[in-house]
Formats: C-alpha cells, structure tokens, sequence
C-alpha cells in the first residue's frame, strides 16, 4: 500500500463542491498520470489544493478501481472528466472537506517520496510573496508521500 497528493485546482475544488450538494462523498478523481507514477488498488489518494498559500485536505480516497475513460464513462452512465486514468473510491467513502488546512507549524512533516530520496513542502520565492506561502507547484499533479505523513493527513481530517 501507498500513499498519494492529488493536487486540484481551485475551480475544481469550487467546481466539485457546487456540484455535490447533497452527498459530498469522495467517489471519484482523475488524471493522466495515476498508473504512470505507479497508484494501484489499496493506495490511499488524498486530494489537496493550495488556497491563499495554504495547503488544504479535499479528502481521502482509497483505491479500489482504475478506470480508463471509456470505462469511467460507462461507469458513470455519462461522460466525466476527460483523463486517461479514473480512481474509483473504496466504501464507506470519505466525506469531502473544504475547511481542513495544513497548519504552517506542520508543513515541515509533510514528505514527499522521490526516486532520489525525500522532498519537502517548497515556499512561494517570488519577490514581495508571504514567506510561509507555500508554492503550489510543490503539489501539482501525483505526489507519493511517506506513512508518517498519511497519519499526518489523516488526523488532519477525523
């Protein structure tokens, strides 16, 4: 088993919530690069997105299907997302969260896995930006994470 970041955009995240009123459930995400970067069924994918320089926690899904588009789209009964790899959620499924942050004094624990070792939280290094702004190009796209940092994102959102 392991463990994800799943960036979404901020219109996604406003997208997603307008959308699912009634049951905000985490059932479903997309990209094009989940079996490329080695996602499979069992892994724990939590969507985040960076709002006003801080990193937020959508949400959390564990993998139980991998779809292509055609098969997303059969699954659905409609057209979604257009993608070429489609996470279908394990039940129970995980309520979607759009208040849960990141607090500053924690974003040195969040770790990310790379082929050359570990990674870390970058900040945003532009000229007159927040110092504890986190630079959202750190989380863009599929990120593996370590164990400790799941726990960490899970206590975040229980």
């Amino acid at each position: 088993m392991a463990y994800w970041t799943h960036y979404w955009k901020n219109s996604t995240v406003r997208a997603h919530q307008a959308n699912n009123e009634e049951s905000d459930e985490l059932l479903h995400t997309a990209d094009d690069t989940f079996e490329q970067r080695g996602v499979a069924i069992g892994d724990t994918v939590y969507v985040v997105t960076v709002l006003e320089g801080s990193v937020h926690l959508i949400g959390r899904l564990v993998v139980d299907q991998v779809l292509n588009q055609q098969e997303a789209d059969k699954y659905f009964g409609e057209p979604v997302w257009t993608a070429v790899d489609h996470l279908i959620g394990m039940q129970p499924l995980s309520q979607c969260q759009y208040d849960v942050s990141v607090p500053y004094s924690r974003l040195d624990e969040v770790i990310f896995v790379t082929s050359s070792g570990n990674d870390v939280i970058k900040f945003d290094q532009r000229d007159g930006a927040d110092p504890h702004a986190v630079d959202r190009q750190t989380l863009r796209g599929v990120r593996k994470i370590t164990a400790d940092t799941a726990a960490l994102f899970d206590s975040l959102l229980s």
